[in-house]
């Protein structure tokens, strides 16, 4: 603990000042009671974290897909405060939360390609130790209008390779590179944990995105079977190939179960049934359960793990979370207000998200 404590003493004190510019939950009641787009955004521009952003931005009309854009840009601002903030060793494992934001800046740009529309993204917001520590010339890749020049602009980096082998492929969709890239990030993650912590860090670590790796192969099974079904040989590639709480074989049983009835049950006699029991009787629906299940028990595990050591990894490891969940429940709560749903029922889709 000594060591922990002068490791982690000032970051630490660093961002439990920061955690106090999240938003509260007093804030998503303003944001449900909204009318429009315009007034949303309105209300973003005053708010401590997002000012500075957009500030930067001319005060005219954001289509709703540039602000969808632009939130990300404040946990990238957040994350290179942080790197800056940390030691030596701390930064080592830090290198995983930039990949996994280079790859979801990386899919802003393949978006904007199989979209075909005429939507752009200012890299030069982009903070610049995030410019500085990218893999590939981002200004280049904000140019890009087809996959050809995609493909040109990552030659020399790993996603080259990676998502080249698709690119020849009849038939391959934006979704099948995203996927790819998932797949990357996690396999990328599972090996740079074991190389650069140790001891507790490690443990809680490797709890919390095991965790995480099993739930989301969880839920993808479930969708697969529940609104795209897919092929049997299809969803064991589709699959993360990690396996913590759930084997193999449980895996396979869930893949080849005849009916969702079926699945439910195996899930429930499973490590996570526990969880899921618990959530289905207030979850706003059947589907939403297995999603309400995953943040919950995402935001349970880490929050834990911050209160049991609160000078180590996983004071990080949950601010950046907390931060992304926020940019992830704007964007939810903007989409639902460009609908005009309810405030109720704005509520309720930002609270499952």
């Amino acid at each position: 603990m000594p060591n922990a404590l002068m490791t982690y003493s000032s970051i630490s004190a660093k961002i439990k000042a920061m955690k106090g510019q999240l938003l509260k939950e007093s804030d998503y009641y303003t944001i449900a009671s909204m009318q429009s787009v315009p007034e949303f955004l309105a209300w973003l521009r005053t708010v401590p974290s997002y000012t500075k952003l957009f500030d930067r931005i001319p005060d005219t009309d954001l289509h709703r897909g540039e602000i969808e854009k632009l939130l990300p840009l404040v946990l990238y601002e957040d994350y290179s405060r942080i790197y800056t903030f940390a030691g030596p060793d701390q930064r080592k494992f830090l290198k995983v939360y930039f990949k996994r934001y280079e790859i979801l800046t990386i899919k802003v740009f393949l978006h904007m390609i199989f979209d075909h529309r005429d939507i752009s993204f200012d890299v030069s917001l982009l903070p610049p130790h995030f410019m500085k520590q990218a893999s590939m010339d981002l200004h280049a890749l904000a140019r890009c209008r087809s996959l050809d020049e995609f493909f040109e602009t990552i030659r020399g980096t790993d996603y080259y390779a990676l998502l080249g082998s698709l690119k020849g492929k009849s038939g391959t969709s934006l979704f099948d590179y995203e996927l790819a890239l998932d797949i990357y990030f996690f396999r990328y993650l599972w090996k740079l944990k074991d190389k650069e912590l140790k001891s507790s860090e490690l443990k809680e670590i490797t709890k919390i995105y095991g965790a995480q790796i099993d739930l989301l192969n969880i839920l993808w099974i479930y969708r697969s079977k529940r609104f795209y079904q897919v092929e049997i040989s299809q969803m064991y590639t589709n699959l993360i190939p990690i396996h913590y709480r759930l084997t193999v074989p449980f895996i396979r049983r869930l893949i080849e179960c005849e009916s969702l009835t079926e699945y439910r049950e195996l899930l429930g006699r499973s490590f996570y049934g526990k969880a899921l029991a618990s959530i289905e009787s207030s979850a706003r629906d059947s589907d939403s359960a297995l999603t309400e299940m995953y943040n919950h028990l995402m935001k349970k595990l880490r929050r834990s793990a911050a209160r049991k050591y609160p000078y180590s990894l996983a004071v990080i490891d949950e601010y950046l979370f907390l931060r992304e969940e926020e940019t992830s429940r704007l964007t939810t709560a903007m989409e639902c207000i460009r609908y005009g749903l309810s405030a109720d029922e704005i509520l309720k889709y930002v609270q499952s998200t």
